[in-house]
């Protein structure tokens, strides 16, 4: 009698076969060393960094930025000045939307992903020029 997997079309195969080939791949695997690791893909996630308004705005008031307008482009990291909400970092970049953190918190503000880059904020600016 012919059973299920024979007629599908299925090949059986031996209980012993199937022992030696998974100690075959396994010791393939094992055999690749640390070193020989390219570091392309550990399976580790890169630390997030936390952004704190004291240290990675306040603290750095010195460093240039740019005046924020909706029609330029940022990238992450890049230090704005708002008309309204003051000096910010711009800590999450999504297509045609920013995350920024001011003092007062954090914001969703619009760019543009073509658009230009954006203009420098004169030097110890705290809010930009209207």
């Amino acid at each position: 009698m012919v059973d299920h997997a024979e007629r599908a079309g299925h090949v059986r195969v031996a209980p012993q076969m199937m022992q030696a080939m998974s100690i075959k791949r396994s010791r393939e695997v094992s055999r690749r060393s640390t070193s020989d690791h390219d570091g392309a893909y550990s399976g580790k996630k890169a630390p997030v960094h936390k952004y704190n308004w004291e240290t990675d705005v306040a603290a750095r008031a010195a460093e240039p930025s740019f005046v924020y307008a909706a029609a330029h482009r940022y990238a992450k990291d890049a230090r704005i000045v708002h008309k309204v909400f003051g000096q910010g970092i711009v800590t999450r970049v999504d297509g045609s939307k920013i995350e920024v953190l001011f003092q007062a918190g954090t914001k969703m503000l619009a760019q543009t992903p073509s658009g230009t880059e954006p203009p420098a904020a004169p030097a110890g600016s705290t809010t930009a020029a209207t």
